[in-house]
């Protein structure tokens, strides 16, 4: 098992450079026939480069919908005042969520 292994591994390794012996192309450059004398910058051309940004700003969307939730149905006298507390605010915060920020963070306040 072990064998495969090795001479797939050797092959692998052979094979992934196919011309291991090869040299690198040379890289020629091709004379620009804009440019000046010698492959120079013509005396017409800027060197320096400004920082002309395209100062075009669009407002940012939201996406934030109304804070308008249907209110909780509460059962009366079967929670406690924390109960109850607890209860509307998370409420709250789930309509808060709904509303992708819409409405103001939710406190819990007891």
């Amino acid at each position: 098992m072990r064998i495969p292994i090795l001479a797939f591994a050797l092959v692998a390794a052979v094979t992934a450079s196919p011309f291991p012996w090869a040299q690198e192309a040379q890289v020629t450059e091709i004379p620009n026939p804009s440019s000046g004398v010698n492959g120079s910058v013509p005396a017409n051309a800027t060197t320096t480069r400004e920082n002309n940004h395209n100062p075009h700003r669009e407002p940012t969307p939201t996406f934030k919908l109304g804070c308008e939730c249907a209110q909780p149905i509460i059962p009366i006298d079967q929670l406690s005042p924390s109960e109850k507390c607890q209860f509307e605010f998370a409420f709250r915060m789930g309509c808060y969520y709904r509303a992708q920020g819409g409405c103001a963070s939710p406190t819990l306040a007891c």
